[in-house]
């Protein structure tokens, strides 16, 4: 059984995939709570009228409770439920493991019917009381199995998750084959439910567990739901190939045990994956599967997603009428099956293409509609991106201060959620940390064992004969050198691996502090000049918020893309580009900080130029170099940005005339060891900034350099391909 559930920072797409947990409680009972062959309705009537005659009402019971077994292993629910009611209401007292196994079942009755949950909780917890001062695992295995399981779907994680790991004690204490499949779903479930609660090292550890634990089972449904949740985890840690491996993986074991459920599950994963590559083909190709498979079965929830998923590839491509196509069906759908949990998104994706198709009046509407879901689902992230359409669409509408009010409240969300994502990215990373820091150590361990291995075979060659040993000796001391070394040469990357790490945070912890300060005390500060009507002390404070507000936003953006180029995650896709364009849009971000200090901004880069780098890349380069210049200009100065080729490859320069910079200085500008240094106008950074633009360079086949002198200003010149670069490569 799938049970979809809300995913962490929900998006347009993310929302609607599900979390699978493959509870596997139908089999497991059975298999559990009796060993013996059913026996036949006919024979356990006449030991019941048996039992009912002679006066014994504990045999009675028991009777009854091997027909009810009977009923359930066949699935006939009612006659089942009958048997366990009669059961429990005759059953005298001093029998508590009988009544706790009925109790159990009856609980699971009423599960399988769908209905009153509570009730199912509170039976479990009656059965709990008698089953566990047994401690008989082979009973209590599949009871806490069962239980956690269905805690971890009635999203009580938290608890799910202790019962579950008691279930795998119990599993390991009668470890064999009967219990590799139930062991196998414990850890499909404990990885779900760790994946729910964040805590994705314990879910790739739950993983390794499943794994191996799979290696002897042939139930591939369970395996292919084990690899699925596996792919989760690895994809909310980045790690995207990793993630794309797993999910080809459960979708061939799903084939292989013909499990439609999981087929549909994985094709979808995987067609959201490859689109998010831009990689169309493929992703409509494992839709197209998964649709096939989903009408098979009537499973509308998933070819609601389907279209969802692919109303936001056509958005993309600004194909609108196939677009408001597939979203119309989805909304069709989610409105009328789904809790508002599930319809997050939706409405949002909606208003987007209006939007895009000039439906300003409708847009605003479904945005409305979002914004208000957002807000009885408590998603701070909805409720900011709705905010924000709506200030776009009501300036597309000329409507500016109804726009300008939207973007306040967007503006005063916007804190609280980059905090949040914030902190979970912080999480993530010190979880990425502990994961490589693990890979290592087993790359290690198996160095250790080569190096055994070889030490073993040369003890070996030892009988063959001296001349042997002698000729071997030498091979092998060369091996041993060779394998010394590569430890030397991990060692040396780890150690640089923790040094990077505590930089990066002793750098968030020093520079975080300054601009978040600024913002303490600012409410009373501003009740207490309104009261006074300081107008003028107002407005000061206000330009303090903003500007701190400015450099908070520019330290998070420098911050992550460093933490990102680091790890390797910040894409290359290199096009032909105006760098005259990006020099403009980057002016207008900076156009406000040069006002306020009266700087000319000059753009003097011949409009045919075009260089092959990657926009975003070229874009951040430009935006620190700017941003720079403008900070270390005195009022009154100007900054140039100038361009030309040389060599074949494009110089785009940015000069200003400001202060300069001395020798020293000039020999620490791309250390992290150095500290940030104040603007003429007390601006404040993270001193992230060169570093960030040199290493983009050098991403893009290009280069950064400094020429400067104290008392002269400074001219960056960045080196780049032209426009001939890509056909290069």
């Amino acid at each position: 059984m799938r049970i979809p559930i809300p995913l962490p920072n929900p998006s347009p797409i993310t929302d609607l995939l599900r979390m699978k947990k493959t509870l596997f409680l139908a089999l497991a009972f059975p298999l559990w709570l009796s060993a013996q062959s059913d026996p036949v309705v006919d024979s356990l009537q006449k030991i019941i009228a048996q039992k009912q005659a002679a006066l014994d009402p504990a045999g009675e019971a028991s009777a009854l409770f091997e027909l009810g077994k009977l009923y359930y292993n066949r699935q006939q629910d009612q006659p089942a439920r009958e048997s366990t009611e009669k059961a429990l209401a005759i059953l005298p007292p001093g029998n508590p493991v009988l009544k706790g196994r009925l109790l159990y079942r009856k609980a699971m009755l009423i599960y399988f019917s769908g209905q009153n949950f509570p009730q199912v909780l509170s039976l479990f917890d009656s059965a709990g009381v008698l089953l566990k001062p047994s401690g008989d695992p082979v009973i209590l295995g599949p009871f806490l199995q069962s239980y956690g399981s269905i805690l971890n779907q009635q999203l009580k994680h938290q608890e799910g998750q202790k019962i579950l790991l008691e279930a795998e004690q119990m599993f390991l204490k009668n470890k064999g084959p009967a219990t590799t499949d139930p062991l196998l779903n414990v850890y499909s479930n404990l990885l779900a439910g760790s994946y729910a609660l964040g805590d994705y090292q314990a879910a790739l550890t739950f993983a390794r567990k499943g794994i191996e634990t799979g290696k002897n089972s042939s139930n591939y449904e369970l395996i292919a739901d084990l690899y699925y949740n596996n792919a989760l985890t690895l994809s909310a840690l980045k790690y995207g190939k990793d993630s794309e491996q797993s999910y080809l993986k459960s979708l061939d074991y799903a084939r292989k045990g013909n499990a439609t459920s999981s087929i549909i599950s994985a094709c979808i994963a995987l067609g959201d994956y490859y689109f998010h590559l831009s990689q169309p083909r493929p992703g409509f190709q494992y839709l197209a599967e998964a649709q096939t498979a989903a009408t098979g079965t009537q499973d509308f929830y998933s070819l609601a997603t389907i279209r969802k998923i692919e109303a936001v590839w056509y958005t993309s491509q600004k194909d609108y009428v196939k677009a408001m196509t597939a979203i119309d069906s989805c909304i069709a759908y989610f409105e009328k099956t789904q809790g508002p949990r599930q319809q997050q998104g939706i409405f949002y994706q909606k208003a987007d293409i209006l939007q895009h198709m000039g439906r300003l009046e409708e847009a605003a509407e479904w945005a409305k509609k979002e914004l208000d879901l957002a807000r009885r689902t408590n998603s701070r992230l909805q409720e900011f991106s709705s905010y924000l359409l709506l200030s776009e669409i009501e300036k597309k509408r000329n409507n500016f201060p109804q726009a300008l009010a939207y973007y306040e409240q967007y503006a005063a969300v916007k804190d609280s959620v980059y905090d949040n994502n914030l902190e979970n990215r912080l999480a993530e990373e010190r979880t990425r940390q502990n994961v490589e820091a693990e890979q290592d150590a087993r790359r290690k361990a198996e160095l250790e064992t080569q190096l055994l291995a070889s030490r073993n075979q040369l003890y070996g060659i030892v009988a063959a004969g001296l001349f042997f040993i002698l000729l071997a000796g030498g091979y092998l001391y060369r091996q041993l050198q060779s394998t010394r070394k590569q430890l030397e040469i991990q060692n040396g990357r780890l150690q640089q691996l923790n040094l990077t790490k505590d930089k990066f945070f002793g750098i968030i912890a020093h520079d975080l502090r300054n601009p978040l300060s600024a913002f303490q005390g600012v409410g009373e500060q501003l009740n207490f000049y309104l009261q006074k009507g300081d107008t003028d002390k107002l407005q000061k404070i206000s330009g303090l918020i903003s500007k701190s507000a400015a450099n908070l936003s520019a330290l998070l953006d420098n911050l992550l893309s460093w933490a990102l180029l680091n790890r390797g995650m910040i894409p290359y896709h290199p096009e032909v580009l105006s760098p005259a364009s990006e020099a403009t849009l980057n002016f207008e971000i900076h156009e406000n900080a040069a006002r306020a200090k009266d700087i000319r901004l000059e753009n003097h880069i011949p409009e045919h130029l075009r260089v092959s780098a990657d926009r975003n890349a070229l874009q951040t380069i430009l935006r620190n170099l700017i941003g720079n210049a403008v900070k270390f200009t005195p009022p009154g100065g100007s900054v140039t940005v100038g361009g030309g080729e040389k060599d074949g490859q494009v110089v785009i320069s940015v000069s200003d005339t400001g202060a300069g910079i001395s020798a020293e200085k000039m020999d620490q500008l791309f250390s992290l060891e150095k500290r940030s240094e104040h603007g003429t106008a007390g601006e404040k950074g993270a001193g992230l900034g060169l570093v960030l633009c040199r290493e983009l360079a050098e991403l893009n086949k290009g280069s950064l350099r400094i020429f400067s002198a104290e008392g002269t200003g400074a001219r960056f010149e960045i080196s780049l391909p032209g426009e001939g670069g890509m056909n290069q490569d």
